[in-house]
């Protein structure tokens, strides 16, 4: 399948719709699945599907990412 690389992203850790905990979910490197409602978003944007979208702006929040190396 199709690699996103090495890229470190960080999203809020709760679902738009209700809060739930998106560490309940599951997760198969590209698309994160609240346990909820299935709502889905993938894991190079936090964009959800088109058909969210009656909800209003459906998206996970990016957060800042530091990755610290020690050689």
């Amino acid at each position: 399948g199709e690699k996103y690389g090495d890229e470190v992203r960080a999203f809020q850790g709760v679902c738009p719709h209700q809060d739930i905990p998106l560490c309940e979910g599951k997760f198969d490197g590209k698309v994160l699945m609240c346990r909820a409602h299935q709502w889905t978003f993938d894991a190079r944007s936090g964009n959800t599907p088109f058909y969210y979208s009656r909800f209003g702006n459906v998206r996970l929040r990016d957060l800042v990412v530091r990755v610290k190396r020690d050689f």
